[in-house]
């Protein structure tokens, strides 16, 4: 979808230029403007982004306030309500909004942290013992399908980030107790076969960098 953008803007550019030169009619180009015209800009859109955030921040530092009062079942439900929300964008933007890369990272990166808040949420609600190599690599196996089923660069991004962070470097200080030599390599080379599979669609990362205005 992201090299039919950039033929519709380069299309639309030259029709001009044909229609004057004689090269197609009138009735033609109008056409093509209707056949490739550009999706339409929402430029209220991220004002209402960041209203909801807000808004969302605020319920949260609501809940947050009197966490240690809510009962278990209700801390379980609001857990997991982020993450049923979340996933419910990413599957609207899949069917509905497939052509918009922001929908479509945004949400995929939104289930990403999701997963981590419920995991160490619901942990600490029914005072499971801290065990940091755990929780991360339940989060990251949780994470390396969405980087297909998405086909995520932020998501990408956050868990190569962790695995790098986390992961066995010799004098890291935290490569200690969580992540092992060898179990960093595979979170790494679980990478690899998407970034071909991305390089084979001609879908490398710099070829979002335009679809972000649209």
């Amino acid at each position: 979808m992201n090299r039919r953008v950039a033929f519709s803007r380069e299309l639309l550019a030259e029709l001009p230029q044909w229609e004057a030169s004689g090269w197609i009619s009138p009735e033609q180009a109008a056409l093509l403007r209707a056949r490739y015209a550009l999706p339409v800009q929402h430029r209220g859109q991220w004002w209402q982004m960041v209203l909801s955030l807000f808004a969302a921040l605020c319920v949260g530092a609501l809940f947050a306030a009197n966490w240690a009062s809510l009962s278990r079942p209700l801390r379980v439900v609001l857990s997991l309500t982020p993450l049923v929300l979340s996933q419910a964008a990413l599957l609207f933007a899949c069917w509905r909004r497939t052509a918009s890369t922001v929908w479509r990272e945004g949400s995929a990166l939104l289930v990403t942290l999701s997963v981590g808040a419920a995991i160490g949420l619901i942990a600490q609600t029914y005072h499971v013992e801290e065990n940091l190599p755990a929780f991360l690599r339940v989060w990251l196996l949780l994470t390396l399908p969405l980087v297909y089923v998405a086909r995520s660069w932020a998501v990408a991004f956050f868990a190569a980030f962790l695995a790098h962070v986390f992961g066995s470097h010799g004098s890291h200080t935290l490569s200690a107790f969580v992540l092992g030599e060898w179990e960093y390599l595979g979170y790494v080379a679980a990478f690899l076969p998407w970034l071909l599979w991305q390089r084979q669609r001609q879908q490398p990362y710099g070829a979002q960098a335009g679809v972000w205005r649209t």
